[in-house]
């Protein structure tokens, strides 16, 4: 936890932006998905 978090300002909108270098196949048949940010 203490290496995965993304600092914000409450009430104030951000964004979150994942980049993929070198997809498989399984990327582009959907087999794989990035899991839901979840708040803590």
């Amino acid at each position: 936890m203490e290496t995965n978090w993304v600092p914000t300002i409450p009430g104030r909108r951000f964004e979150l932006m994942f980049r993929l270098y070198a997809p498989t196949q399984r990327l582009f048949d959907k087999a794989w998905m990035l899991a839901d940010v979840e708040p803590l």
